[in-house]
């Protein structure tokens, strides 16, 4: 839910520019996608690394990027679905 909610954020300032539905598609998925991945490599050097979750992370943190891609798709797709008016 999280992803979703900073990728509908991006979303939203995308769909209110000019630009064409599968382009605010393609800017959300990219963003919620490319930030999953940086908060799995930074949540490895501050916690992962050296701790006793180390043989039980590689799932987690193949499970919290799925999550990450679902959540900026969905939001993607909410973005580029809605209707919205040409401003004059």
């Amino acid at each position: 839910m999280n992803w979703a909610l900073l990728s509908g954020a991006v979303g939203a300032l995308a769909w209110r520019g000019n630009i064409r539905p599968w382009q605010t598609l393609a800017y959300v998925v990219g963003f919620g996608s490319v930030t999953a991945i940086l908060w799995e490599i930074a949540e490895y050097f501050a916690f992962i690394r050296f701790s006793e979750e180390l043989e039980t992370a590689y799932v987690d943190t193949l499970g919290d990027m799925a999550l990450g891609l679902t959540g900026a798709v969905l939001a993607g797709l909410f973005a580029a679905l809605t209707p919205h008016r040409k401003q004059s």
